[in-house]
């Protein structure tokens, strides 16, 4: 019973939905940064963020950073 009990408590309770991958939906680049706009499903939901990186002088991204933002979805 307790082992029964144990197995629907792992099906049901700890079901999470996985975040998917990013993609890429503007990316906007000035002579050092490069800022990405993402979106990404998780579950039903889909996050959005930004993400901003330095560029070195042989084009390379570094120091990338996720920026807090808030988007506000006007309906």
């Amino acid at each position: 019973m307790l082992l029964a009990c144990a197995a629907s408590f792992l099906l049901l309770g700890c079901v999470t939905p996985q975040p998917g991958p990013r993609y890429v939906e503007q990316i906007t680049s000035s002579k050092d940064t490069v800022k990405l706009l993402y979106s990404q499903p998780i579950g039903e939901q889909t996050r959005r963020g930004l993400i901003e990186c330095d560029r070195a002088a042989d084009g390379a991204l570094q120091n990338c950073q996720n920026v807090n933002i808030h988007f506000n979805d006007e309906e």
